[in-house]
């Protein structure tokens, strides 16, 4: 599939998967696996206004959230202290580098969160944007809003939490190391 463009691991997890992005079609994937066919499980997918280089102040990466464990569904064990703190990366590997991003925040929130602003007016916007995810953390972050530069690149990870439309497990890592 020429869609994929990336994949993303995240240790001690289930999450090693594709990303893949359809342009003029934010919502393709949202119903469709990377072979093309409907499926409930889909893909891990970003919408095109996030650049596939994670160029972005804020790329959102969203996949489902699985019974069986699969896609985005291990992303609520971040709201656990012990599991954040033993599992403090995730990766994502394209043919161009290996993207390497410290979790910096995983909470509950809703779905029209500032979380998935993905371009920011300017520096001081970044900064409250930074300021708000860090102070929505289920757990304690590992770093504080001002240790994160106006030139930070974030990922931000989005999953349902099956218990509503209007609910998502939200996690957000910080690029600390671009090979």
């Amino acid at each position: 599939n020429p869609e994929i463009y990336a994949w993303i691991r995240i240790p001690d997890t289930n999450i090693d998967y594709p990303i893949v992005q359809r342009g003029g079609d934010d919502t393709y994937y949202l119903t469709h696996d990377i072979y093309g066919e409907e499926r409930v499980a889909a893909s891990i997918y970003t919408e095109d206004c996030n650049q596939k280089d994670f160029s972005d102040p804020n790329t959102v990466i969203y996949g489902h959230n699985m019974k069986n464990d699969a896609m985005f569904s291990s992303l609520s064990n971040f709201l656990e202290a012990d599991f954040f703190a033993a599992n403090p990366y995730f990766y994502i590997l394209t043919p161009q580098a290996v993207y390497q991003y410290q979790i910096l925040s995983a909470y509950q929130s809703d779905t029209n969160a500032t979380a998935y602003t993905w371009q920011f007016a300017d520096d001081a916007a970044f900064a409250t944007f930074v300021e708000e995810i860090l102070t929505a953390s289920a757990v304690q972050p590992p770093l504080a809003a001002a240790e994160i530069g106006s030139d930070a690149k974030i990922v931000t990870l989005s999953t349902c939490t099956n218990t509503g439309y209007t609910k998502r497990y939200l996690v957000h890592g910080l690029l600390v190391e671009q090979k």
